[in-house]
């Protein structure tokens, strides 16, 4: 024990430097190359570790978090993928002092880790999205985030991003130059997160962290520096085409995204706002993304049942037990998704089939690679950087056939 407690107190230390250092060389670059800026809003900050959070708009959010509160070693809830191996679990955990946010709502590690790091007196971020908007909205928060909140009973830094989403949209692949505001909406202490409800404490927390990136963008004129390859990449999400009704009939080329079934085009602006000669036109992708999600379910009740809902060449499958990591080995083959199931043919013509049965979630990670999880398996579907496909839509049309099962 005594031995655990040396071996801590040295992780810790190191840490601490560590942070010193790399705080120092990240400042100016964050400040002159990412245009981050950062407001306290006159509020003030309790000397006492806190939890911190926040919206979720890029993978350099933690880094402006840590930057923002220089002289605070801040913990933050990370993906499990990080810990991967033994160098990466190694910087993760112990030299930038990551927790795993754990692999669903009945791994309790992540909350035992937290629980861990309050009785250390440590300062602790959680990102309650879990994940990115590819549209610049904040994601369904469960509830349990208030409970977790309350149960710690420590002070709450509400914090609030804007203008990364501009910078590095989820579907988008190069970076582009905007100005990124990170702010403190608000504190919350103890005492106050003792007298409010479970629902009123997460409102609260909603309150604070809520966004809408095309609403900021209105209010405040931003744009990104960028004359060209603006809308590239962006039928990763956009999936639906408002004018012919098809799916994945979208192509962008530099500003533009273009119909390959009717010709139907719309260029994307610096403030990402589309101007289009076509009525039918969403205003902006966030809106785009309303429409072809609600219209979504009355374009599946037209197809016809028996065939694929949508097939994809050259795909790549990886597979791995629940609780492991994936090793990079893959099958190519052809994936197709039908109603009930998913099947994939690899080149020597096995066939593996993926009911939608057994399927516990589908979710989107990275730019464009669909996760399935099972009870005892995870599946990943993908391909190559260059070829361009829709694993969002894939999302989209698994979810909604397992909530109409």
């Amino acid at each position: 024990m005594a031995k655990k407690k040396i071996t801590t107190k040295i992780t810790e230390f190191f840490q601490r430097i560590f942070f010193i250092l790399i705080k120092t060389v990240l400042l100016p670059y964050v400040f002159i190359f990412h245009r981050v800026r950062f407001k306290r809003n006159k509020i003030k900050i309790p000397k006492e570790p806190c939890i911190f959070m926040s919206n979720h708009q890029s993978n350099w959010d933690a880094i402006y978090m840590e930057i923002m509160f220089f002289h605070r070693v801040i913990h933050v809830l990370a993906h499990d993928e990080l810990f991967q191996n033994r160098l990466f679990a190694f910087i993760a955990g112990h030299i930038l002092g990551c927790v795993k946010r754990g692999d669903g709502k009945n791994d309790l590690s992540a909350i035992k880790n937290i629980v861990n790091l309050k009785k250390r007196g440590k300062n602790i971020a959680i990102y309650p999205e879990g994940d990115i908007n590819p549209f610049g909205r904040l994601l369904p928060v469960d509830d349990g985030i208030a409970k977790l909140a309350q149960k710690l009973n420590m002070p709450i830094v509400l914090l609030r991003i804007n203008g990364a989403y501009l910078r590095n949209p989820r579907w988008g692949k190069k970076l582009r130059r905007s100005k990124i505001i990170y702010s403190v909406r608000r504190v919350i202490t103890p005492q106050e997160a003792k007298a409010m409800s479970v629902q009123e404490l997460y409102k609260a927390i909603i309150d604070g962290i809520n966004y809408d990136e095309m609403e900021y963008v209105k209010a405040k004129g931003a744009k990104v520096r960028r004359r060209t390859r603006r809308a590239n990449y962006l039928e990763r999400c956009l999936f639906y085409c408002p004018n012919c009704n098809a799916l994945h009939t979208l192509k962008t080329v530099n500003n533009q995204i273009k119909c390959t079934n009717c010709g139907f085009s719309a260029k994307l602006t610096s403030s990402y706002f589309f101007k289009s000669n076509y009525e039918c036109c969403p205003v902006d992708p966030s809106k785009w993304d309303d429409l072809q999600r609600r219209l979504l379910p009355d374009i599946l009740n037209g197809l016809d049942k028996s065939k694929p809902i949508v097939t994809l060449e050259k795909a790549r499958l990886y597979v791995t037990a629940r609780r492991t990591f994936f090793n990079g080995r893959h099958d190519v083959g052809t994936a197709n998704l039908y109603f009930d199931k998913i099947e994939y043919r690899n080149r020597n013509g096995y066939l593996t089939v993926i009911p939608f049965d057994i399927i516990h979630t589908a979710s989107l990670e990275y730019k464009s690679t669909l996760q399935i999880k099972t009870e005892h398996v995870k599946f990943r579907i993908s391909r190559k950087k260059r070829h361009i496909w829709s694993a969002y839509m894939w999302v989209n049309i698994i979810n909604y056939l397992l909530s109409n099962k």
